[in-house]
């Protein structure tokens, strides 16, 4: 069985009045067609679902972009308009999720990079845009653009999902660090 892809979804209103949860199309595409995975969309809420669920249901996580941004206040900034939309929501669900991927072993950018963040690549502007969290025990390769949009033909693309799924296979299978040294 292909390991299991939660895609963290954005909430979106349709026709103005239909909440729904939703991602595009291509980042399931990118999991299903490139990582070689099962693409699960998440409700972006902690009152539907908790990460001590995700974690044991899902086999690593595709945290795509979307029209909110995380809330300037999680990382000490002043909301400014220049920040765009919130979803305090997925705000409250994501990023308890993030920390438990890195303690466990897996539009914005970085102004100050944490203490265990490695810069791994940079637009040419200076803006950090890849990474990785030093020393965590699992795939934690995090991008700032969007890979998902050609996956299939973009060699960067496809080789960043082909390694995350590899990566996905062996947590399933129970060999994490594995998957992490043939990446």
């Amino acid at each position: 069985m292909r390991p299991v892809i939660g895609i963290i979804s954005n909430h979106y209103l349709i026709h103005e009045q239909y909440p729904v949860h939703a991602s595009g199309t291509m980042n399931g595409e990118a999991i299903a067609q490139v990582a070689d995975c099962i693409p699960m969309i998440v409700p972006a809420d902690p009152a539907q679902i908790s990460v001590q669920e995700l974690m044991a249901t899902c086999d690593g996580f595709l945290l795509t972009g979307g029209r909110p941004n995380v809330h300037p206040e999680e990382y000490g900034e002043a909301e400014t308009e220049a920040h765009g939309s919130f979803d305090r929501q997925r705000d409250r669900l994501v990023l308890p999720l993030v920390r438990a991927c890195i303690d466990r072993g897996h539009g914005q950018g970085i102004k100050t990079a944490g203490a265990r963040i490695v810069v791994d690549g940079c637009a040419p502007d200076g803006t950090p845009e890849a990474i990785y969290v030093k020393d965590a025990p699992g795939f934690t390769l995090s991008v700032q653009w969007h890979p998902e949009w050609n996956a299939e033909q973009d060699l960067v693309s496809r080789a960043l999902f082909t390694a995350f799924g590899d990566a996905a296979r062996g947590w399933a299978s129970g060999q994490a660090g594995q998957a992490l040294k043939s990446a």
